[in-house]
């Protein structure tokens, strides 16, 4: 009776509705947790060491390691299912009825069944994961070089080992999602009203920078190394990256600096365009710049303060791309870049420069570094996503449904995610009730007939 009045809630779920007409996880995520509770309750109810009591154990293992890969909010499930699992233990230990050798099995059962067997699962989904869906799309951009490099129809795999003055090339971000330091011909709001300069997390001709260099080149090496004093021209709009003397758009914090794009083809710039590299490894600090491997910071000398990225996102007028800046002591994560790509200029001399035909060595990520960037990478962009519509009611709200959610929006269409109320009202009026009737039980478990029962399905 309750099973059904349950599913009969859920059928007439408006939400519930809503997203199934769409591509989302929401319905299997619910359904391999409604079994996953399930499972459990009935392992709870079931004789220990029956046919049924191992076949719902295992049923709920499996459960949980499905729901945990298809929605990280399973992790709750398997949280709650811990914690009643840590009760039984604990009384199980106290219960001289219980043999030791009836308790090392209750608890290398549940250990194997309920916590090794959802994380196997978990490993096994992403190996599959792997494995199968190796070709590049735009999204492949938020991934490192190597592992960009280790799938199918990438456009990186024949990169130059070595970057020389005059080579066009895009600077990722280390510390970002996958950004690249970007800029494009759209003006600050604010400051020096200069051409912006952003990380964006996508592959863009936007990216490409020109690296100059600010004195005469040896002619029979242009390879780059560390501590060069260098001008970083934007290739698309031929302006040189600078530091004004002017407050970031979104961080005015004292010490902090403007970092934007000025001028033309024409202009060859001034002090305030003039960075030094600074490879971050100071044993190589000396050694040539080599790309996908190399990690430096770009210091100003002018203004002596380094160029950093962080999570921070410019308004509408500035695309919600990464803000960039530039301040005196900076964290070192967000300073770092490496160069992803490399091409070099049309007169470049491979005759008398062989070194320059060699390439970046592949190196094939194993499957656990796969696993632990692709988790990571998950959570960070978990962690970015923020509401665009300002009109969006609290969240606080919610639960009374005083009007809908706009759930999802394009240009002349839209969808408007609300809830049976009476379905809401109900789940919040029985909730409290629910509550106080777990805590009551709590403290009359070992008094009546409950405790009775418990002990008669853990010998």
């Amino acid at each position: 009776l309750i099973a059904g009045f349950g599913s009969l809630l859920v059928v007439f779920e408006n939400s519930f509705i809503v997203s199934s007409r769409l591509f989302m996880a929401d319905s299997i995520s619910l359904f391999l947790l409604a079994l996953g509770i399930f499972a459990f309750k009935k392992f709870q109810l079931t004789s220990p060491f029956t046919k049924d009591w191992a076949r719902f154990l295992v049923l709920t293992g499996i459960s949980l390691g499905l729901g945990i890969s298809t929605k990280w909010i399973g992790f709750s499930t398997i949280v709650w299912v811990g914690i009643i699992t840590l009760q039984q233990l604990w009384y199980l230990f106290g219960d001289i009825e219980v043999s030791n050798c009836k308790l090392v099995k209750h608890v290398s059962s549940r250990i194997s069944l309920l916590l090794i067997s959802p994380i196997v699962i978990y490993l096994g989904v992403f190996a599959i994961h792997i494995l199968l869906l190796n070709q590049t799309t735009p999204d492949s951009s938020l991934l490192t070089t190597h592992f960009q490099r280790s799938m199918s129809g990438n456009d990186i795999y024949d990169l130059p080992k070595y970057v020389t003055f005059g080579s066009t090339v895009t600077l990722r971000h280390s510390e970002s999602l996958g950004g690249f330091l970007h800029s494009h011909p759209y003006p600050y709001k604010s400051g020096s009203h200069n051409q912006q300069v952003t990380v964006f997390d996508y592959k863009d001709y936007n990216n490409e920078w020109i690296i100059e260099p600010t004195s005469n080149v040896d002619e029979n090496d242009k390879r780059l190394r560390g501590d060069t004093v260098v001008k970083l021209r934007h290739k698309n709009t031929g302006s040189l990256l600078r530091v004004d003397n002017f407050k970031p758009p979104i961080s005015e914090q004292e010490y902090d600096f403007e970092v934007s794009c000025f001028g033309d083809y024409e202009y060859q710039g001034n002090d305030t365009d003039v960075f030094l590299l600074k490879i971050d490894d100071d044993s190589k600090s000396k050694d040539f710049v080599k790309s996908s491997e190399t990690q430096f910071r770009l210091w100003n000398k002018k203004k002596r303060c380094t160029v950093i990225s962080h999570d921070l996102k410019l308004p509408e007028w500035g695309f919600g791309q990464q803000e960039v800046l530039c301040i005196e002591s900076p964290t070192v994560a967000r300073t770092l870049f490496t160069i992803e790509t490399v091409k070099y200029p049309q007169d470049v001399d491979f005759t008398g420069n062989p070194e320059l035909l060699e390439k970046v060595e592949e190196i094939k990520p194993s499957f656990w570094s796969k696993f632990l960037e692709l988790n990571t990478k998950m959570m960070r962009i978990f962690q970015s996503i923020k509401p665009k519509n300002n009109n969006s009611p609290d969240p606080s709200s919610w639960p009374m449904l005083p009007s809908g959610l706009r759930y999802f929006t394009r240009p002349k269409s839209a969808i408007y995610f609300i809830g049976n109320p009476i379905i809401w009202w109900l789940s919040i009026m029985l909730m409290p009730s629910f509550i106080f009737v777990r805590i009551v039980d709590f403290f009359r478990i070992d008094n009546n007939t409950n405790s009775i029962r418990y002990k008669a399905h853990t010998l």
